[in-house]
């Protein structure tokens, strides 16, 4: 199974944060990086699974499509 829905929905939960006011390499951005990864992480372990036994919804995700 793919995990690309992961890497997409961090995405979109850093585009709504304003990280680029905190500098490169900081604690404060490397914080909130792993807290957002947390965060998708836990949505892929709860929804996530194989498509043919586990129905996936994105409306579920922690993020929604805009």
């Amino acid at each position: 199974m793919s995990q690309g829905h992961i890497l997409l929905e961090e995405l979109a939960i850093a585009e709504g944060l304003d990280l680029t006011q905190m500098p490169w390499g900081s604690p404060e951005l490397v914080h909130q990086m792993v807290e957002i990864k947390k965060i998708t992480f836990a949505d892929r372990d709860a929804y996530s699974g194989d498509p043919r036994m586990v129905p996936f919804e994105v409306a579920r995700l922690s993020i929604r499509p805009s």
